[in-house]
């Protein structure tokens, strides 16, 4: 059974405040960045230097693609999790493994697009499974169709409101590792689009080089606190949640 959502917006930073200078000022914004990653895991944010006319036009770029004809989109097929690059149809991704395939296509940084559907789903089925994001931190840039919701500590799913001029900022696996579970990966899905309108975003995944060590650092770890994940790499982990994710397509 679908655990229902509740209509809780994350925490809003303006980033306009900040000020090498001011060193107050610093302070209050790593706070509020602080509580908002130790608390939900999410974040939205505004004034970053983002380039509103840039967005416009990957959005409108995206649109054109996800529009296109579909013998086109596969000329640029997704052929292996190693690669982890190219188009990927409607139901070809299970970011949650253990329901139904996802109700969206992708591309590239990470292109979405989620048609809206006639059909009911199959029971369970979602735009994009529960899951977390598998690396550092991921920036989502929205349309003005909602769909997206973040999960709580206490197992509430909230909705995220659909703001074409903040960005939202998940906290990944790799974070949680190194603070031993202080900034928590954000468990987060998208609902099934039934609107007359397509809901369309962007991901943009941060992730370090692939050799880069994943252990829970020593500063992390004390007599109450043991450490609770086991030591990996960056490109490991990340390989291992991607082959997950596409069980149903390709030998792992």
């Amino acid at each position: 059974m679908r655990t229902a959502s509740i209509d809780v917006e994350i925490p809003v930073i303006d980033f306009s405040r900040f000020n090498p200078d001011d060193h107050a000022g610093l302070e209050v914004l790593v706070t509020e960045v602080d509580q908002a990653l130790s608390g939900v895991g999410s974040m939205a944010v505004r004034h970053i230097g983002i380039d509103d006319v840039l967005l416009r036009q990957v959005f409108n770029a995206s649109r054109t693609f996800f529009s296109s004809d579909e013998s086109q989109k596969r000329g640029s097929a997704y052929r292996s999790a190693s690669e982890n690059f190219g188009y990927q149809g409607i139901g070809q991704e299970n970011l949650d493994p253990s329901a139904p395939a996802d109700l969206e296509e992708t591309f590239t940084l990470r292109l979405l697009h989620y048609p809206s559907i006639d059909d009911a789903p199959e029971t369970g089925q979602l735009g994009a499974g529960a899951h977390t994001d598998f690396g550092l931190l991921t920036l989502l840039f929205q349309n003005e169709i909602g769909g997206l919701e973040v999960q709580t500590d206490d197992g509430e799913w909230q909705c995220v409101g659909a703001s074409t001029t903040d960005v939202v900022i998940n906290s990944g696996d790799l974070p949680e590792v190194w603070n031993n579970g202080r900034y928590r990966s954000t468990p987060h899905r998208v609902q099934p689009i039934s609107k007359s309108t397509d809901r369309q975003s962007i991901a943009m995944f941060v992730d370090p080089d692939s050799a880069t060590k994943v252990a829970v650092l020593p500063s992390c770890v004390s007599p109450n606190n043991p450490a609770r994940f086991r030591p990996t790499s960056a490109g490991a982990h990340l390989q291992e949640r991607i082959q997950a994710a596409h069980k149903s397509r390709f030998e792992v």
